[in-house]
């Protein structure tokens, strides 16, 4: 996300403006910010969340400098071609899950709180807008430093096709393409 919402609208490539780039999971990155080992890195607001939850005294060394805009959690997806029952038998699953009264239900509820959810919500394909349009924006960074004239084009349209989806998706529910 920092790539694509910060760095890439303002023409800058992390790897010229900081001393070390390192790739790796939020956990480590949460962990390497607070024991001073990098001074920034990228994390997501479920992982902090977790964090402040499980080890306080850590997260406590940490301050958000900068958020994205929404961004689509915890997708649950399935092959294309999947048995259209079957699809729908997992996404009666998920939707229901922890919904009706009872003890079963509760114990449902109890489960989702263990790993921070209070639900599942029906999405589809457009759910993941945001997430294919910083794909295509790290293929159109990777064109541009090749110098190929070709394959930059290729991939600015791309990002562009994709840009354009969201934000008709956008303007048309006056919703965030992550939220639906």
């Amino acid at each position: 996300a920092p790539l694509n919402y910060l760095f890439t609208p303002k023409n800058v490539d992390p790897a010229n403006c900081f001393k070390s780039v390192r790739s790796a999971s939020h956990q480590a990155n949460f962990f390497a910010v607070a024991n001073g080992v990098l001074d920034a890195a990228t994390n997501n607001t479920v992982g902090l969340l977790f964090a402040r939850r499980e080890t306080p005294e850590i997260a406590d060394k940490l301050q958000v400098i900068w958020t994205s805009p929404p961004l689509p959690e915890s997708s649950i997806v399935a092959r294309k071609d999947l048995d259209p029952a079957i699809k729908e038998k997992l996404r009666q699953f998920f939707l229901t899950y922890g919904q009706d009264v009872g003890p079963a239900a509760a114990a449902q509820r109890a489960n989702l709180a263990r790993i921070g959810v209070v639900g599942f919500k029906s999405a589809d394909n457009s759910h993941l807008l945001p997430v294919r349009e910083m794909e295509a924006s790290h293929v159109w960074l990777e064109a541009k430093s090749s110098g190929d004239k070709a394959r930059i084009e290729a991939a600015r349209k791309a990002l562009a096709a994709v840009t354009a989806q969201r934000q008709d998706l956008e303007a048309r529910t006056r919703i965030p393409a992550a939220a639906q």
